[in-house]
């Protein structure tokens, strides 16, 4: 996968946690019910698909590029949390402190991919 592809994705990835952190907090606030079929599951059934692509792909790069303080656990990780996060942001029952640690562990994540990504490109640049 080409670096801007996975920028891309990885962006993409971390608009997504914004997003479900907002629902989240509508949900809460109004007690929102979703209709599962019609909302929740779609949703989540694209977004599955793009997590395993990206998760595939990050862990390629890792493998090949090594870059410092980003390990295939920590990938791995990410992906379930983001999962986890866009499944429980329909749900008003979803513990806030639980869904504020998940969100704040796949950010920081998400945004030292995008850092190490940034600075191999300026690297390659030079």
């Amino acid at each position: 996968m080409k670096y801007k592809q996975l920028l891309a994705m990885t962006s993409q990835l971390l608009k997504i946690v914004c997003e479900s952190d907002k629902r989240f907090a509508e949900t809460k606030k109004l007690n929102k019910v979703y209709d599962f079929y019609h909302e929740i599951k779609p949703f989540c059934d694209k977004l599955h698909h793009d997590i395993i692509v990206w998760e595939k792909n990050v862990l390629k790069w890792i493998e090949e590029k090594n870059p410092k303080y980003i390990f295939p656990m920590q990938i791995k990780n990410t992906a379930h949390h983001i999962e986890q996060l866009a499944i429980q942001s329909f749900y008003s029952e979803t513990s806030v402190k639980r869904f504020k640690d998940i969100k704040e562990s796949a950010e920081y994540v998400l945004k030292s991919v995008l850092q190490a990504l940034e600075k191999q490109n300026e690297y390659l640049g030079k």
